[in-house]
This record gives C-alpha cells, sequence and structure tokens, in this order.
C-alpha cells in the first residue's frame, strides 16, 4: 500500500473514531459554539473524588475579564537567556471567557465542568499566527474558580487540514486535553507571575502549574488598585526621577520573580530529595517567601501545614 494512501486512510479513521465519540456525547449542552473545534459546553465533572461543585454561582463578567486578562508568566526567549512577562490570555480571549464563563456558571449543576476551547497565537512557533488552540476546564468550589489549563498554544495542524478541508475553512474535528483533577497535564508548565487572589493548586506536594484557585473578588481589586496606582504616577510627570524609580521597582519585581523562582525549585529538590534540609531550615526559607511577598498567605500556610506534618 503507498504510503501517502496509507496515511490518509489513517486520518480518515481517525476523523471517524473522533465523530463516534462526539455522537456518544452528543448530551453535553453546548454554551457556545463557533464551528467545530471553538466551543465552551456542560460536561460532567472528571471526578467525584473532591466533591461537587458549588453550581450554579453568580460571578462578574467583567471581573473574570479583568482577571484573567491580567494574568502573565515568565516566557523564557528561545535561543537567549532573556525572559519576557507574557500575558496568559489575549485580551480577546479574556473577553470571550469571561462573557461565557459568567453566563455558563449561572446554569452550571453542582456535578457539571464547563470545558472550553478557543483559538489564539502560538508562542511555540517563530512566527505569531491565529492558528492555535488553548483548551481547559473550569468550576466553581470554595469561593473559588478554578481553572485548569489542558492543551495551551497548541498548533493546528495545517497539513491534516489541508487534505481533508481543502477550502481552509478549520471544518476538520480536533481532539482536546481539557485538563484534568487527576492528572498534571504538561501543556502549561510556566512560571506563573504571583497575583493576589490567585494561587496555582497544592496536590499532595506538587503544586499544579496548570490549576489556578482565583478568588475573582480579591483578584479583581487588586488589579483595579494597581490600575490606579500606575495611572497616578503617570499623571505626576514624566521626570527624571519618577522613570528612575519606575525603572528601580521593574528591576526589584523581576529580581522577586527570579528569587521566589529559585527558592520554589530549591524547596522542591530538597522535597525530592527526602527532604535533606531541616524543619526549621525549610520554614526559615518558607517564612523569606512570604515576608518577600513572593507567596500569598492561603500558600504560606498551606506549605506550612505540609512541613509541619514532617515533624
Amino acid at each position: 500500500m503507498n504510503k501517502s494512501y496509507k496515511y490518509q486512510l489513517i486520518s480518515l479513521l481517525s476523523v471517524c473514531l473522533y465523530c463516534f465519540s462526539v455522537s456518544l456525547h452528543a448530551d453535553e449542552e453546548y454554551i457556545w459554539k463557533s464551528g467545530l473545534n471553538l466551543y465552551f459546553k456542560y460536561a460532567k465533572q472528571d471526578t467525584a473524588e473532591l466533591g461537587k461543585n458549588d453550581h450554579p454561582v453568580d460571578l462578574d463578567e467583567g471581573e473574570i475579564i479583568t482577571v484573567l486578562g491580567s494574568m502573565t508568566y515568565i516566557d523564557k526567549k528561545l535561543f537567549s537567556e532573556n525572559e519576557e512577562i507574557v500575558p496568559v490570555f489575549s485580551r480577546s480571549q479574556a473577553q470571550l471567557l469571561g462573557e461565557q464563563l459568567s453566563k455558563g456558571l449561572r446554569n452550571a449543576t453542582p456535578d457539571q465542568d464547563i470545558i472550553f476551547v478557543i483559538g489564539g497565537s502560538s508562542r511555540k512557533l517563530l512566527v505569531l499566527t491565529e492558528r492555535a488552540f488553548v483548551a481547559g476546564r473550569v468550576f466553581y468550589k470554595d469561593g473559588k474558580l478554578n481553572l485548569i489549563l489542558g492543551d495551551y498554544d497548541r498548533a493546528r495542524n495545517e497539513a491534516f487540514e489541508a487534505i481533508y478541508d481543502p477550502s481552509g475553512k478549520g471544518n476538520i474535528p480536533y481532539s482536546f486535553n481539557y485538563g484534568s483533577r487527576t492528572r498534571k497535564t504538561s501543556g502549561f508548565d510556566e512560571q506563573f507571575v504571583a497575583m493576589a487572589g490567585i494561587n496555582n493548586k497544592v496536590v499532595g506536594n506538587t503544586t499544579r502549574q496548570n490549576w489556578f484557585e482565583i478568588d475573582i473578588k480579591k483578584a479583581a481589586a487588586a488589579v483595579i488598585a494597581e490600575q490606579k496606582r500606575k495611572e497616578r504616577f503617570s499623571e505626576g510627570g514624566g521626570n527624571a526621577a519618577l522613570q528612575q524609580e519606575a525603572d528601580k521597582l521593574a528591576r526589584e519585581r523581576r529580581e522577586m520573580r527570579l528569587e521566589m523562582a529559585r527558592i520554589r525549585q530549591e524547596m522542591n529538590e530538597n522535597q525530592k530529595g527526602n527532604n535533606t534540609l531541616s524543619v526549621e531550615e525549610r520554614l526559615v526559607k518558607l517564612n523569606e517567601l512570604r515576608d518577600k511577598g513572593l507567596i500569598t498567605e492561603d500558600e504560606y500556610n498551606t506549605k506550612r501545614e505540609e512541613i509541619l506534618s514532617d515533624i
């Protein structure tokens, strides 16, 4: 059998299997849909081990947009030691997420999650294009919006689409990873820049970089306060002293982020190495993180309990 024909046959079979899978889940209700691969819809919880969700819940659309649009991570430049702070979601992505999640959560049941796929520009490619996907899972529990990212900046398979959709309209169904409560995915493993009201979920002794617990009210208030501070600063004039202060603050924030990453990595390595540091030394390092404002009070309390449990 010709290799090209064999490849096309396998690809076609994959599409058929996907369509069959979709038919088995036809009861999943769409909240919003655009074509085959962009949507928000309800799905059963991926596990009931952690209890039911606190649904339905009424969250402010504008606050969700403000918070998700302000989330950033440290992106290490390809072939370079330089770093750049980049948004987790673009403005248009944050807008869509806010609109559809606020609407969906008002009607969700306790045993339902919201799973989504949105379009975006992949930073994994040398040239940014609008041909990528971000997929995730969202639910509300214990006063916090939980966001788990599965596929992140997943580039579209243009060769696959060219064969089965010559029109170029993207009418080829994809299968996505929406993230899981019980299994860590490698779709988003970036260094998140700490924000008030947002924590990475800690499961056992593992910090899930792709799972965010978000206190929407607290996080939105912090973002707005920071925006007002910047406005007051800009209104104060553009003299050299103000610029120097801005540069100093930027350097300090960068140093704090690097120090946070270093200490967290060191603590994780110590945990994997049978905790070579004493409990007292680990508590000292933890206090350093909190005193420098590198972790939130919730993160501090969670990690402190973990350390004390080793006594």
